[in-house]
């Protein structure tokens, strides 16, 4: 205790602003609390986990019961924090603080409340830990570049193989037409002679004329097209287009046609499989045997992705086994354990809490108990009122109505401004204060929308970043614009 009651003088004596906000000794608590979820983290890697769920490192915090822990703790340092902070308050007081003095304040509970609502980052991060320890795979690269090779002979949905799939040569891609030019009867119409087939040369073909193309084969691996459950190098979706799809076709065609490299190929899934600790039933040569059928490699036997392997043999006998879906879990979680970051919108939602949080904990430090209860009070009478007047221009379906609402709230928004400078009572003007610094965090969103009703495609495609960008531009501003604004109003004489 004496060390501590040494530092707590020392802040008071040499740094009495950062004894005022309890820094040191909030920081400390919340630095352990840190650890620990780092260590809580670390000890809940749960290998059958690990092997269920994409989404497991993503989801291990929220859906665990340490979840409902780490939110009460959070509200309690919060409480206890703030109790300690708000019993000395200089500004209240009318000791002369600066402009960079408040904004420094501002700045040092923005960072509290960010680092107080952020354990999931460190239980995240010790529970990586311990999945790289039980998963160290030096070659995770070359397990998933064959993975996404091997993945198009692993289908067990024949209709995968269907020759409509086919992308490459041409005339493939092919568009099916119907003769009657009615899709939505298709299915009351299955004869061959109701539809036909336009090629990507843009001419006519019969069914038997695209059959003639396949050796009359209707499955066939060539035909194989879809990127379902293959793996990306940052577990992220990559949009093919045709000369992609043209690069496939052709490294399959080759793989195909040279049986000594497909055989290998199929020695090594195996080895991988084992390897992985996959169950499964295949045999490199007989697998060889169902493929290997130049020059149109038609689909006759499939491999079972039955997770039941009794259950699979007893419906065909003939039919290989692998249990893919644990294969494809454990290759993706393992390959996200060295390419995992924070998603940029996650981190902007910790921020935009952390900012809501600072925003309303300096509005009731800056101002009195009284203007600061009329401010809850009257925003959500005000909430009311616009939550009504909204709904009423949405069904009386007036044009724009998106707009005309939006405009409508950044009115109001410069209203409360306007307020603040007119209203010649303290107390109201304190109230419009802080109804302008709670709603400013939303303009981004307002204005967002209005990009949206625009149909902006650029606002569409950098969203994430232009709320990111808002964030510290609303610091910014409250640092520059709004401290001063408060200290205006701090020194103006009473009601």
């Amino acid at each position: 205790m004496g060390f501590f009651h040494k530092i707590n003088q020392w802040a008071l004596t040499r740094y009495p602003q950062i004894w005022n906000l309890r820094l040191i000794p909030v920081l400390a608590i919340i630095l352990l609390c840190h650890l620990f979820h780092f260590v809580v983290g670390y000890f809940s890697y749960n290998k059958q986990d690990f092997g269920n769920n994409t989404r497991v490192i993503d989801e291990m915090f929220f859906s665990s019961s340490f979840f409902s822990f780490s939110f009460l703790l959070s509200g309690v340092i919060f409480v206890f924090w703030l109790n300690r902070m708000f019993r000395n308050n200089a500004f209240k007081s009318y000791y002369p603080l600066s402009h960079r003095q408040l904004a420094g304040q501002f700045l040092a509970v923005f960072l509290i409340a960010a680092l107080n609502i952020s354990y999931y980052s460190s239980y995240t991060w010790g529970y990586l830990q311990n999945a790289k320890h039980h998963n160290v795979s030096t070659n995770i690269e070359e397990d998933v570049k064959l993975y996404n090779q091997m993945l198009f002979l692993l289908q067990d949905n024949k209709d995968s193989y269907f020759f409509e799939n086919r992308v490459y040569p041409s005339p493939f891609p092919i568009n099916k037409q119907y003769n009657n030019n009615d899709q939505d009867n298709s299915s009351a119409n299955t004869e061959e002679s109701s539809y036909y087939y336009i090629g990507s040369d843009d001419k006519r073909y019969t069914v038997a004329q695209i059959e003639a193309l396949t050796g009359g084969y209707k499955f066939s691996y060539l035909n194989y097209r879809s990127d379902y459950r293959e793996i990306t190098p940052n577990n992220s979706y990559y949009d093919y287009d045709k000369e992609d799809w043209r690069n496939i076709f052709e490294e399959r065609s080759k793989l195909l046609n040279d049986s000594v490299l497909l055989l290998q190929n199929m020695k090594a899934f195996i080895a991988l499989c084992e390897r992985r600790n996959i169950d499964h039933k295949l045999d490199a040569n007989t697998w060889l045997q169902w493929v290997n059928h130049p020059p149109f490699f038609p689909f006759e036997y499939s491999i079972s992705r039955n997770t039941d392997l009794n259950d699979a043999l007893s419906k065909n006998p003939k039919s290989y086994f692998v249990d893919f879906d644990t294969l494809y879990t454990i290759l993706y979680n393992t390959n996200s354990l060295y390419t995992y970051h924070i998603e940029l919108w996650v981190l902007c939602v910790y921020l935009y809490i952390a900012l809501g949080l600072s925003v309303l904990v300096m509005s009731y430090r800056w101002t009195s108990k009284k203007v600061w209860s009329y401010s809850v009070i009257g925003s959500m009478l005000l909430a009311l009122i616009l939550g009504v007047l909204t709904a009423m221009i949405g069904m009386n379906g007036f044009s724009n109505s998106g707009k005309t609402i939006t405009l409508l709230y950044l009115a109001i928004i410069a209203g409360f401004l306007l307020l603040h400078f007119a209203h010649p009572k303290k107390l109201y003007a304190g109230v419009a204060l802080n109804w302008f610094i709670w709603s400013l965090p939303f303009v981004p969103a307002l204005i967002f929308s209005l990009f949206e009703i625009g149909n902006d495609s650029f606002m569409r495609h950098n969203e994430v970043n232009y709320f990111f960008t808002s964030i510290w531009l609303y610091v910014l501003a409250f640092c520059l614009v709004i401290v001063p604004l408060y200290r205006k109003w701090m020194a103006a004489p009473e009601d």
